[in-house]
């Protein structure tokens, strides 16, 4: 802050009687607070980065857990693969505000609650300069293996009949909740759904996923093909 002097100069006139002397002027009073520190002002912003080293270090660690969900998975669903991208939100003491998948083809909500409540659980230590930490965005993956034959790709329209008329059902699991969220459908022969999974662009449809994937796997499709189809729509 730069300082500003006032210099003042009386004339005083010869046999004259001087007049009187001014007021000095108060002290501005301080607006702001800068802690400062011996390198320097010290600045917390509301929202920084979570650690790279750190969150490298946590992600290794999960990583083996993750894969043994997939494969668990798969092993229910041979046409299973695809990724995952998930944003995280922690708290200034580190531990997770929120943690959700935004974007996803895999088509398996068994996995990505896997991934999103092992991130939960996990500190992730305190945020660089900041309140809360972010991570906005790690995207993981897994693909079939050899020669196994991935899922054939579904046309929308053969899924997209049966999720409007059971939109009713779909917007009282998300109570008010906003967002958009898509899904992943893995379809077999004659229609039944074999594994849907969800993301969201809001945190606070968090709590709705599992009762719309529920809706979801409780609806029949198309598919008159003899392998299983994956299809990845919004829902309405």
């Amino acid at each position: 802050m730069s300082s500003r002097c006032l210099l003042a100069l009386a004339l005083i006139g010869c046999g004259s009687t001087p007049p009187p002397e001014a007021p000095k002027p108060e002290p501005a009073a301080d607006t702001a607070k800068v802690e400062k520190t011996s390198t320097g002002p010290s600045i917390e912003y509301d929202l920084g980065p979570v650690d790279p080293n750190i969150f490298k270090k946590k992600v290794e660690a999960l990583r083996s857990s993750w894969n043994d969900c997939y494969t668990h998975a798969h092993d229910k669903q041979e046409t299973l693969e695809g990724k995952l991208t998930f944003t995280v939100r922690t708290n200034k003491d580190g531990s997770v505000k929120w943690a959700y998948v935004k974007d996803a083809d895999l088509g398996s909500r068994e996995v990505e609650r896997c991934v999103i409540d092992s991130l939960k659980s996990t500190n992730f230590g305190p945020p660089t300069d900041a309140k809360e930490g972010e991570v906005q965005g790690h995207t993981l993956g897994w693909e079939l293996d050899g020669d196994a034959r991935a899922a054939d790709p579904g046309a929308q329209s053969s899924v997209l009949p049966s999720i409007e008329k059971a939109k009713g059902k779909l917007d009282g699991c998300k109570k008010g909740s906003k967002g958009k969220m898509v899904a992943t459908l893995y379809i077999a022969k004659g229609g039944k759904p074999l594994s849907v999974g969800l993301a969201i662009d809001d945190p606070n449809a968090d709590a709705a996923i599992d009762c719309v994937v529920n809706v979801l796997m409780g609806l029949k499709y198309v598919n008159k093909a003899s392998w299983p189809t994956k299809v990845t729509v919004q829902l309405p």
